[in-house]
């Protein structure tokens, strides 16, 4: 009650700001909860009744509401905030959605029954809870190797050369680009059908080629704003036109159009914000976009996979129920972790073989031939799913390497890993204060990883891994070669 009272009597008036910014908050995110099952109540679409199935959802759907307002409070952006907004939506809300209306993906093809239903809700918070002490174990030997990594490559300082060169590599990207004609293509459909027939080339086209002309803007835009220059904004400028023209993002997966509009979004805004307050605003700002693109954005722009022609796109674009998106095929992470218990139960686990080959991606099938396929197409083709491109969550690619007993040591790990990268942020942003004219790596990739820990976190492993990893690579030549030292020749 004092608190109530302090919100709207306090004479603080920073305090009454923020206060009100947080309930505002809480009353969204409660609709976004309530307002589906209000929905499906009122339209008579509840065709599954069995409420102890049901309820056990809740804890998962609890436990990440507390775990995204204790972010929001800490008034921050993290990857942390990524993952669990990924569990609240993909393996909470949409899949007792799905349940309660008896739509879960491919369960018409491979039966899911109640039992499975409440083992996988039961694993997810066991990996919930893991995660959680991964993220929040202070002192584990993994830290110290991966502090000592991050601050050898994430926290190298951005030199004029690096830059330049990355300019030059984004000139030369733009050339290659337009060698296959993407200019003014528009729709996903329509920049794929100029990728080589050659998998593996198409690969590097669409998630390394492609990403180091975006890399080479982020980095403009953040030198622009610590160093007002004519030919900063003129380069600016040039690489806008250049990338809206050749390396459209809404001609790509949705997943990378989410990753960019996040990654300059992130930029932007974070730079401009010095007050507690403002970075509250923006913390409270960034889930509310999150979850408005996931059910409202994304679902528009997903008709750029079946039409070349952006005309005959934007005439078939249609606002699509929220509710009704909840429960379509693109929410299937829930549904292909019980496929893959199933398909373990069956055929046995893999003992790593899928993990290997995620991590060891880069290695061509001419001299791997046993090269593993990903994991969400190996369930799909087992069960002879329609559609292969389907996705296996982190939980998921826990179980088909190492059974039950991988969901606690993936979800360690994962936490840990995610701790240490928003550790190596928080720490760039606190030296910012006393310099803040110079610029590091992780400044300009961190942005873009609160969009590609999304797509890890959805999976599959292998794909999202290696679409992270080339992103990265391509801003690296902004850190080769060793700083200026001569005074006349500043850092940026």
């Amino acid at each position: 009650m004092s608190k109530l009272s302090n919100i709207f009597f306090s004479k603080d008036l920073y305090a009454r700001k923020s206060d009100i910014i947080l309930i505002s908050f809480f009353v969204f995110l409660f609709s976004v909860i309530i307002y589906p099952f209000l929905n499906l109540w009122t339209t008579e679409q509840i065709v599954w009744n069995n409420w102890f199935v049901s309820l056990t959802f809740l804890p998962i759907i609890t436990i990440s509401v507390l775990l995204i307002i204790s972010e929001i409070f800490k008034r921050r952006l993290s990857l942390n905030l990524m993952h669990i907004i990924f569990i609240l939506i993909f393996l909470g809300l949409a899949p007792l959605v799905q349940y309660l209306t008896n739509s879960l993906p491919f369960a018409n093809l491979h039966a899911i029954e109640n039992k499975d239903i409440v083992l996988v809700n039961v694993l997810i918070i066991v990996w919930i809870i893991f995660y959680i002490i991964g993220y929040h174990t202070k002192k584990t030997r993994l830290k110290s190797f991966g502090s000592k990594l991050f601050n050898t490559i994430f926290h190298h300082k951005v030199n004029y050369k690096g830059f330049l060169l990355l300019l030059f590599l984004s000139v030369l990207s733009f050339l290659y680009l337009w060698r296959l004609e993407t200019f003014n293509l528009w729709t996903r459909m329509a920049f794929g059908s100029v990728y080589p027939a050659n998998h593996s080339l198409a690969i590097i086209i669409g998630n390394f080629v492609r990403a180091i002309p975006i890399m080479g803007l982020a980095a403009s835009v953040l030198i622009l704003m610590k160093r007002q220059r004519l030919w900063l904004i003129l380069t600016v400028i040039g690489l806008v036109i250049l990338n809206i023209f050749f390396n459209n993002p809404l001609a790509a997966a949705r997943y990378w159009t989410a990753t960019i509009l996040i990654g300059f979004a992130v930029i932007i805004l974070l730079g401009r914000l010095k007050t507690p307050l403002e970075k509250l605003k923006l913390s409270t700002f960034f889930v509310f976009c999150i979850v408005i693109g996931l059910l409202v954005i994304l679902p528009l722009i997903n008709v750029g996979r079946s039409y070349i022609s952006v005309k005959e796109a934007g005439e078939s674009m249609e606002f699509i129920n929220p509710v009704s998106v909840l429960q379509l095929g693109d929410f299937d992470a829930y549904a292909n972790f019980i496929h893959t218990i199933h398909y373990t139960e069956e055929s046995g686990i893999m003992w790593g073989k899928q993990l290997m080959g995620s991590l060891l991606f880069f290695i061509p099938r001419s001299i791997w031939p046993g090269k593993p396929v990903g994991s969400g197409n190996i369930i799909a083709a087992y069960f002879d799913f329609p559609n292969l491109n389907i996705a296996t969550p982190l939980p998921a690619e826990a179980i088909i390497n190492f059974g039950i007993i991988g969901i606690p040591i993936f979800a360690l790990i994962f936490g840990r890993i995610l701790k240490i990268t928003d550790n190596c942020f928080t720490q760039r942003l606190r030296r910012l204060d006393n310099n803040p004219n110079s610029l590091e790596y992780i400044e300009v990739i961190y942005p873009f990883w609160l969009g590609f820990v999304f797509f890890i976190s959805r999976g599959g492993l292998m794909s999202s891994f290696a679409y992270t990893v080339g992103f990265t690579l391509a801003g690296l030549p902004l850190i080769l070669g060793k700083l200026p030292t001569r005074k006349h020749v500043p850092a940026v």
